[in-house]
């Protein structure tokens, strides 16, 4: 292998990997902005700023690469110091971890009917990591030079180690409550095993390199555990995105061809335990806020008899002729409800 290899080398493969990501997210949040304009204002502001720390992200990474390739090219001993620009991200893939990870750790206290003891769980690991991602920061502006990095493998070990158990603690708990919801309402069968599988593609992964790096970091000397670092904040922030646009296609899935007509306004109708919480809809009622609502607009007939017809045919309980329609009229199905529309119970 060559000598930059282990530093130079996955610094690049790492930045290169950074910027395809960024181009993932970058589609993903179009998607999510296009197809859901009058969404929450606070998953918008939560997307616009996980957003700007994605971009950042990969703008710093690539100036790390310029840095070392170009405007010092050749120049061996700034190689051993490490830029102000790779210093900060630890501090931003914490930042970025955790603002995912709680956004999550919400959406499995509603899933979960209200249940504080995974919640907290991992709250207290997210903040952990938080915690240590910052104190990596700290640590690579004071010791300065990676060879020294070695000393503090305990503190970015513990970091990578703690996110991964939030991932780990989010995608079983929300496979656990996704499969009773299964379980117990038949209709939403298709629904949950779809949430399941994106559930796990999702936090699954992000758990999955977490880990990979803190054993990278821990067991080698070199530089090759930046390679899987680099693209971290581009997982959390797509694992979120893929939560959210998937209310669109999940809701053509349940109700249909007629499933377009209530979400193409910009504004979702449809509730499912991925991570949408009962006063993300209007009207919804709050006090069981673990099922699926769908509104839909239906034509029903009906025995309402006309006032010649009343005289001819006698009162409603002699025989009467169904003669008239009603008109269409909105029906919605409350939090109680298992009726013929599917109602996923979580």
């Amino acid at each position: 292998m060559g000598v930059y290899d282990g530093s130079i080398g996955a610094f690049l493969v790492g930045t290169l990997l950074n910027v395809l990501l960024l181009g993932v997210t970058a589609l993903q949040a179009w998607n999510y902005y296009t197809t859901f304009p009058k969404d929450r204002k606070l998953y918008w502001w939560l997307v616009s700023f996980l957003l700007l720390m994605d971009w950042v992200h990969s703008a710093v990474s690539c100036f790390t690469v310029y840095d070392w390739t170009v405007t010092h090219y050749g120049d061996l001993a700034h190689l051993a110091v490490s830029p102000w620009s790779f210093a900060i991200d630890p501090a931003m893939t914490g930042i970025v971890a955790s603002v995912v990870q709680m956004f999550y750790a919400y959406r499995v206290y509603v899933v979960g009917k209200r249940a504080l003891a995974l919640p907290i769980a991992i709250s207290f690991f997210s903040m952990i990591q938080l915690g240590f991602a910052c104190g990596a920061t700290g640590q690579i502006f004071h010791l300065k030079e990676f060879a020294k990095f070695q000393s503090w493998t305990y503190g970015v070990t513990t970091w990578l180690v703690c996110a991964a158990v939030a991932d780990l603690l989010i995608t079983g708990s929300l496979v656990y409550h996704l499969n009773r919801s299964k379980q117990n309402v038949l209709q939403a069968t298709s629904v949950c095993e779809k949430l399941i599988e994106l559930v796990i593609q999702t936090n699954g992964l992000t758990a999955a390199c977490a880990v990979i790096d803190a054993v990278l970091f821990a067991t080698l000397s070199t530089s090759y555990h930046v390679t899987v670092n680099l693209c971290l904040i581009k997982l959390y922030f797509n694992s979120l995105l893929v939560s959210l646009n998937a209310r669109a296609s999940l809701e053509r899935h349940l109700l249909g061809p007629r499933g377009a007509s209530h979400w193409s306004n910009g504004t979702p109708t449809l509730q499912t335990a991925s991570g949408f919480g009962a006063s993300d809809i209007t009207g919804f009622n709050k006090a069981v806020p673990h099922n699926v609502l769908v509104t839909t607009t239906e034509s029903v007939q009906s025995d309402v008899m006309s006032k010649d017809e009343y005289e001819k045919w006698g009162s409603p309980s002699t025989k009467s002729k169904k003669s008239a329609t009603r008109e269409d009229s909105d029906h919605t199905l409350s939090a109680g409800d298992v009726s013929e529309d599917a109602t996923l119970k979580v």
